[in-house]
């Protein structure tokens, strides 16, 4: 499903802040906000020189699916077959 309803917050930036994320769906649908912030946070305390290219490297490498077929379009397919 797709909406015209993003998740927006209004925050003021402070020297406390060390990243934004700025990410679709498909990001979200597989981490919450504190899982992606965590996942970030952990690589850039273990190398503070890590480009931010290896980590979201690593972090679409962690949520890709390893099948497609083993995922939601099966549930789908089996769903619309029990039913019909």
């Amino acid at each position: 499903m797709i909406t015209a309803y993003p998740d927006v917050v209004n925050e003021s930036l402070t020297s406390d802040i060390n990243f934004i994320v700025i990410a679709c769906d498909g990001i979200w649908d597989c981490m919450t906000n504190q899982e992606c912030c965590d996942f970030i946070m952990e690589r850039m305390r273990k190398d503070p020189k890590i480009k931010l290219s290896k980590i979201i490297e690593e972090m679409f490498d962690s949520i890709i699916a390893t099948d497609i077929y083993s995922g939601i379009y099966i549930f789908y397919l089996h769903y619309f077959y029990f039913f019909i």
